[in-house]
């Protein structure tokens, strides 16, 4: 096994194969090379995997594609519309007050008290 290590790349590289092990210890000597099951919560994954898991998928793409260009259709339509001149003031007195609050609170060093 020593010869099979420094072969399949010393240590830390080479992987054992354990299945030889269970050669003559199982009902059929296949079995030996079946893939462990992955156990979560004392439960088989493959239990709760869906066979048609990829026609799911393509539907949640076309779903996030229909979505995405209805977005951009909402996007277009509101770069269209202007904001009025009080809008745009009463946005420019809103972030003008917010400035000066960050000032502030830079100035006094972030302390509340």
């Amino acid at each position: 096994e020593r010869e099979t290590m420094w072969r399949g790349g010393g240590p830390g590289v080479y992987s054992a194969e354990y299945s030889r092990e269970y050669v003559g210890q199982l009902r059929c000597d296949e079995f030996a090379t079946d893939v462990a099951p992955e156990i979560m919560d004392g439960r088989n994954v493959l239990d709760f995997v869906d066979d048609d898991i990829v026609e799911k998928l393509a539907m949640l793409d076309a779903e996030e594609a229909d979505a995405d260009d209805q977005l951009h259709v909402l996007a277009a339509e509101e770069a269209g519309a202007a904001l009025s001149p009080a809008e745009a003031a009463l946005i420019k007195a809103v972030r003008d007050k917010q400035l000066q609050a960050r000032r502030a609170a830079q100035a006094s060093g972030g302390r509340r008290n």
